[in-house]
Parts: structure tokens; sequence; C-alpha cells
């Protein structure tokens, strides 16, 4: 079984990752990817050299590139969860492989933007103006950029992570019970 993870920013994605983690699931992040090329350039790993470096590497190699080098990271056998999945060509791509469906994670926004507050990250969005604005960056129509607005309508399944972590682990684990048995 392989779960790609959607989502806006702090919509629990991760959470989703780490909870997968703990049911004996590979988490496989396409995000990985393009840290390995930026520090191969000696760039700092910074949201925006991620958000430059992803969009070139899909210009230059394809907008399903970072979809590729994942998908050739993968065991036979095993089960995963890959996240950062952040454009169209990228779902397409994975959608090749069998046993994939495409989880998409939503939550109010200003639940998200509270959450980035809290974790108080390095580079995060310090007011809600510059949250929204950062989401429109990846909101683009073009193909070899970010397009969450295209992606997160793909989703086979969506969750919603609106209340309590305690809440939401329970539809997880609700959502494995119900489609985990349908591919194996």
């Amino acid at each position: 079984m392989i779960f790609g993870v959607t989502g806006y920013s702090c919509a629990g994605k991760e959470e989703f990752a780490k909870f997968l983690k703990k049911e004996g699931f590979m988490h496989l992040s396409l995000s990985d990817e393009i840290k390995t090329s930026l520090k191969k350039g000696k760039k700092r790993v910074t949201r925006k050299n991620l958000i430059e470096r992803g969009n070139e590497l899909r210009f230059n190699k394809g907008a399903g590139e970072l979809a590729k080098r994942t998908k050739k990271k993968i065991k036979k056998g095993k089960d995963y969860v890959i996240t950062s999945i952040r454009n169209k060509q990228e779902v397409l791509e994975l959608r090749k492989l069998k046993d994939f469906l495409l989880i998409n994670v939503i939550s109010p926004r200003e639940h998200r933007f509270k959450r980035m507050i809290k974790r108080n990250k390095k580079g995060d969005s310090k007011t809600f103006e510059e949250f929204v604005q950062r989401e429109r960056l990846e909101q683009s129509n073009v193909d070899t950029k970010q397009q969450l607005h295209i992606i997160t309508r793909m989703g086979d399944i969506i969750i919603n992570n609106n209340k309590t972590l305690n809440l939401y682990y329970m539809k997880i684990d609700r959502m494995l019970v119900d489609w985990y048995p349908k591919f194996h």
C-alpha cells in the first residue's frame, strides 16, 4: 500500500506520515530529492530555496521528475507514505503505482496558521497576511510549478484535521481499517 499525502501548509501531512510510520510504513518525501540537490549545490535548505529548486528541477527535467526519483526508492512488498507532493504530474506519475492512493488532508486556514505560529519554525510566516500570500505562491497553473489547488482536488480520500490531534489520529486509523485490506 502506498499513500501519497497532499494538503496546504500545516494541514497535518507530516503528522499523517508520523502516524503511518508507527504502523510500519516507510516514509519518503519528494522534498528529500530537492534537499539533496540543494546540498550538492551548497545552497541552504530554506523554504524559498526548496520552492525555487523544485520548480527548477521540474522545468529542466520534467514536471514528474521528483516523483520518478522517489519511485526508484520503493521496494516491492513494503508499505509507504509519500509526502511533499505538490504538482499534478507528480500525482500522475505516482498513480502509475498499482496500489497508490492520494490523501488530501484539509484544515481551515485559521487553524493551519495557528499551528504554524505554535510550531515557530524558522522561516515560517509571522502574520496571517504573509501566510495567505505564501499559500498563493503554491497555486500556480504552470505545469512545472507548485499546484496545490489542483492536486488537492485529485485526492482519493479527504481527511479533515479540524479538531484535536487525537481525533485526527482516530480518523487516520479508521482510514487504514477501511482501505488497507483492499490492497492486501
